[in-house]
């Protein structure tokens, strides 16, 4: 069983105001880890939210990307599917802004979907499709099958930096 990634850096998807960063590796040597990021791309197939992904892969062969979702009112999101498969959804932070439309105010949701490596091969082939699901609201996302490649494309530089048998609890930050 793959490890879990939890818990997404708030500070690196609210990065998507600045231009789009290029995929690269991010290592963390205390962790003895590194993980290859794709680019950060608005993946909403509904012109009333975004939703940013950046997919990743670590040196510990987890898979999967990270989400945040940008919409007015609070979505609660606490699931992923994708055409009948439950996906393994971290819930991670919520920031509203204040404003003084009560219930409707502007919040970003962040959170990680993990992938298990033949979802991540076929999303390089074919692209991928998700549903995040919560009590206030649904995000639905279609990922380009670049995106995943971007990643493969770096996955032979991936190396364990130490050998740590520290559990990865968040990506680490680009």
């Amino acid at each position: 069983m793959k490890r879990s990634m939890t818990l997404v850096i708030t500070s690196l998807l609210l990065s998507s105001c600045l231009p789009n960063p290029p995929p690269k590796i991010v290592t963390d040597p205390h962790l003895g880890v590194s993980i290859a990021y794709g680019s950060f791309a608005n993946v909403a197939v509904d012109t009333s939210y975004q939703l940013f992904i950046p997919p990743f892969n670590s040196s510990h062969d987890e898979y999967g990307f990270s989400t945040l979702l940008d919409r007015r009112g609070k979505a609660s999101l606490s699931e992923a599917w994708s055409f009948g498969k439950k996906l393994h959804y971290e819930k991670g932070e919520v920031h509203t802004m204040r404003c003084s439309d009560r219930g409707n105010c502007p919040t970003l949701e962040s959170g990680i979907v993990m992938l298990d490596e033949s979802d991540f091969q076929t999303g390089a082939k074919s692209g991928f499709e998700f549903e995040l699901i919560g009590k206030g609201g649904r995000a639905i996302g279609k990922i380009a099958p670049e995106s995943f490649r971007e990643v493969l494309a770096l996955k032979g530089k991936l190396v364990p930096v130490a050998t740590s048998q520290a559990k990865v609890t968040k990506p680490l930050p680009q």
